[in-house]
């Protein structure tokens, strides 16, 4: 039976995935979507979460890795894929440190995991292509950047070239998302 999503369940869900992906990388978090929209009182669709492994491994090692931490297990709530960057999808590999997506269901809850080549914290929120996802959840506390808050406070959707899809369709669909807020085109 598929739980009632709630942004209660969804933290829970963020703390448990923090909890075993810390294990291989301290530095890890869940940013962009999940945290802007619980930011806003809303339920996430999904929720990313962004990590470096150190070292570049091959993917049977990486399944390896990430079962014995407790993410990768048997049972009717846990789905499993893993999309290496030659098969992402085109928006995805305009993000220069993305390695592979690692995608599971954990709890109902559909969660995204970002192997990237370079450290989290210059890797991920820094290269996001609009302010308004540019915070982060950790340790039970969300975390938003000085451009998040002001794209709150301006209630603008504000695109910087810094991202991995800066593409009509991307900025369509958070357009999409966000009616009342004012497209912003940055530097």
């Amino acid at each position: 039976m598929k739980k009632i999503k709630s942004i209660p369940n969804q933290k829970k869900v963020a703390d448990f995935v923090l909890f075993c992906l810390e294990k291989i990388d301290p530095a890890a978090i869940c940013a962009g979507g999940a945290p802007r929209d619980w930011a806003m009182k809303n339920i996430a669709k999904d929720l990313d979460f962004y990590f470096c492994p150190g070292v570049s491994v091959p993917p049977e090692y990486m399944i390896s890795m990430l079962t014995s931490v407790g993410l990768v297990v048997g049972g009717d709530d846990y789905g499993f894929g893993f999309v290496e960057r030659e098969e992402l999808p085109e928006e995805y590999k305009k993000y220069p440190y993305l390695v592979r997506m690692i995608t599971l269901s954990v709890d109902s809850e559909d969660v995204q995991i970002m192997e990237m080549s370079k450290p989290v914290e210059k890797s991920t929120i820094p290269t996001f292509p609009i302010t308004l996802s540019m915070i982060s959840y950790k340790n039970g506390k969300l975390s938003p950047t000085e451009e998040f808050l002001d794209a709150i406070v301006n209630r603008e959707v504000k695109i910087v070239n810094n991202g991995y899809d800066n593409s009509e369709r991307y900025i369509q669909k958070i357009t999409s998302r966000f009616p009342n807020f004012t497209v912003v085109r940055g530097e």
